[in-house]
Formats: structure tokens, C-alpha cells, sequence
């Protein structure tokens, strides 16, 4: 898990955290499915969607921040996915938390957002 926290804006792949595990792929997956509940690749997204999620909550107004590049700087390649990930995490899309965090409040029926049920974060991609 400490590989994963520290390169957390790196592409860390399976093979690099069973790697540093000493352990092989599969035996790091069961393990981190046994006592997270969730397999390694699926940590690392919601530890990319915290890092994402304290930027959007400290960006500052006027600054230029938008989700599409915090999302690009964590690992996000596809705003969608992302802004799907998000909100399956914290109830709301991505740039709610952006807009509020500028003193804009958006209500829940402007949302550019398609309204359907998010994937699990714990999916693999």
C-alpha cells in the first residue's frame, strides 16, 4: 500500500507493487481482497480519487483549475470515468466540489453530468 500512496500520480501497474511486495500478482491480489476488500489496481483509483478530490477542495478561484486537468494529473486520462468515479465516492460530481470551492453553488439540476448509476471504483479498468 505504500508504494501505491507515495506514486500515487505515477502509472503503478500490478506488477510493480507485487514486485516491491516480493509477493506474485496474484497472491497480492488475494491479499489485498481478503483485508481491504478491494484489489490492488482498485486502492490505487481510490487514492488517485482522494488526491483529486483534496485538489478540487483547495483550488483556488481564478487560478485556471479544472476537473479535466486535476483528473488528468491523478491518472484520469477520460474526464467521464473520472467524474463517474468521483461521484460514486463523495455523492456529487467533480465539479461541484470545484464550484463551491469558488463560492458557486450548482444546483443538482444543472449537472452536465449523465444521471446514471456509476461504476463500482472497485472495478478494475
Amino acid at each position: 500500500m505504500a508504494l501505491i500512496d507515495e506514486r500515487a500520480g505515477l502509472n503503478v501497474t500490478i506488477d510493480d507493487v507485487s514486485d516491491a511486495a516480493g509477493v506474485s500478482a496474484r497472491a497480492l491480489q488475494l491479499t489485498f481482497r481478503r483485508h481491504l476488500g478491494v484489489t490492488p489496481m482498485g486502492y490505487a483509483r481510490r487514492v488517485r480519487v482522494s488526491h483529486a478530490h483534496r485538489d478540487l477542495e483547495v483550488a483556488a478561484p481564478g487560478a485556471g483549475a479544472s476537473v479535466t486537468r486535476i483528473a488528468m494529473d491523478w491518472g484520469f486520462a477520460n474526464p467521464s470515468r473520472f467524474a463517474s468515479y468521483y461521484r460514486a465516492a463523495y455523492g456529487r460530481p467533480p465539479h461541484e466540489t470545484l464550484r463551491s470551492r469558488r463560492g458557486v453553488t450548482v444546483p443538482s439540476s444543472t449537472r452536465l453530468i449523465d444521471r446514471a448509476a456509476p461504476p463500482s471504483l472497485d472495478a478494475d479498468d
